[in-house]
């Protein structure tokens, strides 16, 4: 876990396609999307059949625009998703390879003392 948010540190708070609420990642944390709009609710005036009938109307393109937003929503996770998980390998293996390379001259250096 100490990695996975010692990587993430590296990272600002824009990541590509969203945004995440925090920089260091906790349970708190929340994704947003940065490209997507999100429809507004319609208001519905209806005082005869003709105002149900453009309401109902209003209605189903909301929903048509529901869809399309949770369509963009995804997309743009699933992308986000994708990048953090190359950043966070890149990071992973970056870190294992300094560790590595440290203790390795660290042993180098203990052998070069022995009596």
């Amino acid at each position: 876990m100490l990695r996975v948010a010692l990587a993430l540190s590296l990272i600002s708070f824009q990541v590509f396609a969203g945004e995440l609420s925090r920089r260091d990642i906790r349970r708190t944390t929340e994704w947003q999307p940065t490209s997507c709009w999100k429809p507004t609710e319609p208001l519905f005036y209806i005082y005869d059949i003709a105002s149900f009938n453009q309401a109902v109307e209003e209605y189903n393109a909301y929903l048509f625009d529901v869809e399309q937003y949770i369509g963009c929503i995804n997309g743009e996770a699933s992308d986000d998703f994708r990048t953090l998980k190359r950043i966070l390998e890149r990071s992973l293996d970056e870190k294992i390879s300094e560790i590595q390379s440290e203790s390795g001259y660290v042993r180098d250096s203990l052998e070069s003392q022995r009596p």
